[in-house]
């Protein structure tokens, strides 16, 4: 470490943290446990470092003052606060610190597990009061009890390991983990409407996407046993909050844990504030001394292997290589993380392998990068957008049980110099998208299964498997017009005359699952997919 680094802790910071900094003389480190707006764009303008928590907003001002940072770090998971991609059109390293906090929250969801359980908060509650009634908080036993876990990545197995230990049946839903891998953990595999249906207990634990926001709702609710318990230590919004309320006032479940919310803090009229039965804390998940320090030792390791050792580790925009090869490498990146995401969308879960095959010259870079990239658009849906990376989306692939298979061949097309063939295989179904980089840096999809085209993917498209029959396209032009829905560009291409045909529909924003219903009403239509980057 040849040079000052000028570190600004803006939210405060770990002891262990600043230890391992204090074993570096270049780095010198400003303390502050709260950095008022004002002061932080002020300040921020002396630093080669920023390190902050949730408390901090990181836009696009403060990045413009921040004329001499290399890196912003988020000492935790969530990116929320930090405009990231800002942050890397101007070359600025983000890092977060995803693993610090698993042990932390899976342990604040057992507590609620047995708080929900034994109806401790409202037993203490009642004590204060004066009261001495024993017979209003008579409990249930977890042992023989079943939990349905919902999302099996770290801190879901982690959950499900200790309610293992605790004697409870452990069911799972993860569509991306699989069922060997789940059955190595102790659980069984099921089906959402199987633990709505069979669950004492459900807790979720994924990441807020479009696919899980309000992933139960009323409709969900009325499956369940009404002596069901309901914890939520993921994200708000995946829980309808408001049906949640409503179950608990009428009686229609047991009860329900919930640390996390829609809109942080709630407002004062938030439905589950009065709701029966309902044991409330205030985002505590990772709220522990041990979490704050590993995800503080974890922030601090990272800055010092970048600065030291020109390594990056646990960067979200950046992969591990010299700035002058990504730039080389970025049109083969940022289309990989576009397959990947393509992919991962037209799977039905239950993926086995991911495959990815190197063609011509690209075998001679270091194509690892645009593997990772490649795994992460797959996973980002997955996992998390906030925590998968470069980085790290090899070690996530593993742990939902995906197998990688990657190859190299030497001999090209005669058309293109270089192609990059990604598919999955799964238990139902395999998929495979070819794609290629054109001279300036142009990259295209041109194959999709026994498709070709020339595809460049936009932020909102519809595939459609369809028959080759007259008819069809315009058929979908109507409900989509109908919709209010503008398309951007409509490829149809057919392997041959009269068999199926692959429809792509670029589009300019979502369309509803109504919209989606009514295309796939046509019997002419075998698979309507919607397809968002």
């Amino acid at each position: 470490m040849k040079s000052k680094v000028n570190v600004l802790c803006a939210d405060g910071f770990s002891k262990a943290g600043l230890e391992i900094f204090s074993f570096y003389e270049n780095i010198s480190v400003k303390l502050n446990e709260k950095t008022t707006r004002e002061e932080l764009l002020n300040e921020v303008g002396n630093y080669d470092v920023l390190i902050v928590r949730s408390g901090t907003k990181v836009d696009k001002d403060v990045i413009d003052r921040g004329k001499n940072l290399k890196i912003i770090a988020r000492a935790g998971v969530g990116l929320d606060t930090i405009d990231v991609d800002y942050a890397t059109e101007k070359g600025i390293i983000v890092m977060n610190s995803p693993t610090g906090n698993i042990v932390s929250t899976a342990e604040h969801t057992l507590a609620m597990i047995f708080s929900l359980a034994r109806k401790i908060p409202f037993a203490h509650l009642s004590m204060v009061q004066g009261n001495w009634d024993r017979k209003s908080f008579r409990g249930v036993e977890l042992f023989k009890k079943k939990i349905g876990v919902i999302g099996l990545g770290k801190i879901g197995s982690e959950v499900a390991k200790k309610c293992i230990l605790l004697g409870m049946e452990v069911m799972g839903y993860d569509p991306f983990i699989s069922e060997e891998k789940a059955n190595s953990l102790g659980i069984r595999v099921a089906s959402l409407e199987e633990i709505f249906k069979e669950a004492d207990f459900i807790t979720v634990h994924v990441p807020l996407t479009d696919s899980t926001k309000n992933l139960i709702t009323k409709k969900e609710i009325e499956m369940m046993k009404n002596t069901v318990r309901i914890i939520n230590c993921a994200r708000g919004g995946i829980i309808n909050e408001q049906d949640l309320a409503d179950a608990l006032n009428s009686g229609r479940i047991a009860g329900a844990a919930v640390d996390v919310y829609s809109k942080e803090p709630p407002d004062s009229s938030h439905p589950l504030l009065n709701a029966k039965n309902c044991v409330l804390t205030p985002h505590l998940g990772a709220s522990t001394e041990e979490a704050q320090e590993n995800v503080s030792i974890e922030i601090a390791e990272s800055i010092v292997k970048f600065f030291k050792d020109n390594i990056i580790v646990n960067a979200v925009n950046m992969p591990s290589v010299s700035i002058q090869k990504f730039k080389e490498l970025k049109p083969y990146i940022d289309m990989g993380e576009k397959v990947g995401t393509i992919l991962s969308q037209l799977s039905d879960g239950g993926v086995i392998q991911l495959l990815v095959s190197y063609v011509g010259n690209i075998i001679n870079e270091p194509f690892e990068i645009i593997t990772r990239a490649i795994a992460k658009g797959f996973l980002k849906n997955i996992v998390g957008e906030d925590i998968v990376n470069y980085v790290n989306s090899l070690l996530y692939l593993e742990s939902q049980g995906i197998k990688l298979l990657e190859t190299k061949e030497e001999d090209n097309f005669s058309v293109f110099s270089n192609i990059i063939k990604v598919g999955f295989v799964s238990k139902s179904k395999k998929e495979e998208i070819w794609y290629t980089v054109y001279p300036y840096s142009e990259a295209k999809i041109v194959k999709i299964d026994n498709y070709y085209l020339e595809l460049d993917p936009s932020d909102y498209m519809v595939f459609l498997r369809n028959y080759d029959k007259p008819g069809v396209v315009g058929f979908i032009g109507n409900i989509l017009g109908e919709a209010g829905i503008n398309i951007g560009e409509m490829k149809v291409t057919r392997a041959k005359r009269g068999e199926k045909a692959l429809t792509i529909i670029t589009v300019d924003n979502s369309p509803s699952q109504e919209v989606i219903d009514k295309m796939n009403s046509n019997p002419d239509i075998s698979e309507v997919r919607f397809i968002k980057l």
